[in-house]
């Protein structure tokens, strides 16, 4: 995937900004990226900001409606894309998000009291911003 210096920062600094739980934030990152991308970058980006805006539903306005219907839609977006793409690890990641979806599901059935953020898709798992 071909992408420019510009976007493979907003990716990073996203990316970070996912990871410490700061969604709005890294929504905002790569929604600039994302209005001047095509194809499957574009995708990617998108992707993540589905998931991002998905986790922002389920840990700070707690609905799970807009959580289920945005994990979906980006894990969606993010399945069509090749496990590296942008230097990502998207299986992995692609596998978390499916967990989290799987819970949205049953936290929507009642089956949970609430999102389990135990469960929140990491983009850089090894990194810092991790407990952030």
């Amino acid at each position: 995937m071909d992408l420019s210096e510009r976007t493979r920062e907003a990716l990073r600094a996203g990316g970070r900004l996912h990871d410490a739980g700061r969604y709005l934030e890294a929504h905002e990152a790569w929604e600039v990226a994302w209005k001047g991308e095509r194809g499957e970058a574009r995708a990617l980006l998108q992707g993540l900001i589905h998931v991002t805006t998905a986790l922002f539903h389920a840990v700070v306005r707690k609905r799970p409606a807009g959580a289920l219907r945005l994990l979906r839609s980006g894990l969606s977006r993010l399945d069509a894309l090749p496990e590296g793409a942008a230097g990502l690890e998207l299986g992995r990641f692609r596998c978390e998000v499916a967990a989290a979806l799987d819970a949205a599901v049953r936290w929507e059935r009642g089956e949970l009291a609430r999102f389990p953020e135990e469960l929140r898709p990491r983009l850089f798992p090894g990194s810092a911003a991790r407990d952030g």
